[in-house]
């Protein structure tokens, strides 16, 4: 992504690249919104008549991918979103990824004590092949927090899942909690932390009977930026 600057913002520019921002904070200029490195999604949106585009590589234990997620700021709180995974590697079997297509509209800007409050909508779409991917339609709602502190940043999202079950009727339930931190360092080097994690799959409609309702696998993410 480029991002466009006068060249007396440069303070601005060092700040900007480690925390997301209101864009309409700093209308001289194009101001990139990323969502990486972290697993959260920041409740700022790109700027409206903005075209972003942004990709990344995930490697694990028995999971790898490419993924790309391409955004669009349709008006000041509106961006609409597609993502997708162009290759995708579960267990030693690969192929094309599922993709992913929605919105997120903010409602609330960041003003005083005030966080910025948006609301994000995902449809999963079964595009995967070599069963690599979800295989039925699924969907996405949750709500994003994002708050600066001086140079602190953080973002927090709460996320339900309806997970479509291939082959059959009716959606299994998960819920996805994030809360990251980010902060500028030195010009453009900054350090960003993460908590994030998934409850287990409800298997019935009423989560209150299973087992694993509210349990959490938990990921912590480290990331050095520049």
């Amino acid at each position: 992504m480029v991002e466009a600057q006068t060249p007396d913002n440069s303070d601005a520019a060092s700040q900007n690249s480690q925390a997301p921002v209101n864009p309409n904070d700093v209308p001289d200029q194009i101001t990139a919104v990323p969502n990486r490195p972290t697993f959260s999604t920041t409740a700022e949106s790109v700027q409206s008549g903005v075209f972003e585009i942004e990709y990344g590589l995930e490697a694990g234990d028995g999971h790898q991918n490419i993924n790309g997620l391409l955004k669009f700021g349709l008006s000041k709180n509106l961006e609409l979103r597609f993502g997708n995974n162009p290759i995708e590697r579960d267990a030693g079997v690969a192929g094309r990824g599922d993709s992913g297509a929605g919105f997120k509209y903010k409602i609330i800007e960041e003003k005083s004590w005030m966080p910025t409050f948006s609301v994000l909508y995902t449809a999963t779409i079964p595009t995967a092949t070599a069963e690599v991917g979800a295989g039925a339609v699924g969907h996405s709602a949750g709500i994003l927090l994002s708050k600066d502190f001086g140079k602190q940043h953080f973002d927090f999202n709460e996320t339900a899942q309806w997970l479509g079950r291939p082959g059959a009727n009716g959606f299994d339930r998960d819920y996805f909690t994030a809360l990251a931190y980010s902060r500028g360092v030195k010009g453009k080097w900054g350090v960003t932390g993460e908590i994030a994690g998934f409850s287990q799959p409800s298997q019935r409609h009423t989560c209150r009977d299973d087992d694993n309702y509210g349990s959490r696998d938990l990921q912590l993410v480290f990331a050095i930026n520049f």
